[in-house]
């Protein structure tokens, strides 16, 4: 390494964001980087080993919700698969079933209408809040498979069925 900068990871970042915080940084670092190259003034200082990572290729599965964990893990997922490959769910309604990213979502501690303890996880109320293993999240922006992405009220707008679940 010739330069290096910390980056600091804001609460709502997603590695989409982030992706283009470090683009960003590194245009500037790549410059000063060269000008210290042509002016032999470059000093090489090798990475610690010891905190260096890899990271497996990441597995379909791994990206699906599984709405019976915590809403702050699922929205931990979301954040970090957005925009790629995308964390989804599977919307059923009473015809049909079909597969959904997840773009946007907020924890929320409480919902009056998914409170009762028989409602299971991935029931959804009618503002798009979805009972999770532990509090709630609410969704604001999704995608279904081969359409545009969307915010929470146009999806409501235009669901033909107001029975559905996440599965």
């Amino acid at each position: 390494m010739i330069e290096k900068k910390k980056i600091k990871i804001e609460r709502y970042d997603t590695s989409g964001t982030l992706c283009q915080k470090i683009i960003d940084s590194g245009k500037d670092l790549l410059i000063v980087s060269l000008k210290k190259i042509v002016d032999n003034k470059a000093k090489m200082e090798f990475q610690d080993e010891k905190k260096a990572t890899y990271a497996e290729k990441i597995d379909k599965k791994e990206t699906k919700i599984n709405w019976s964990d915590s809403a702050e893990s699922i929205n931990l997922k979301i954040r970090a698969f957005n925009p790629y490959p995308g964390a989804w769910t599977k919307l059923q309604d009473m015809q049909t079933q079909t597969r959904v990213k997840i773009l946007d979502a907020i924890v929320l501690d409480n919902c009056e209408e998914l409170s009762d303890e028989k409602i299971y996880p991935g029931s959804v109320s009618g503002s798009l809040v979805v009972k999770c293993g532990l509090r709630y999240l609410r969704i604001n922006e999704l995608q279904k498979q081969g359409k545009n992405k969307i915010k929470a009220k146009e999806f409501l707008n235009g669901i033909k069925s107001k029975k559905f679940f996440f599965e």
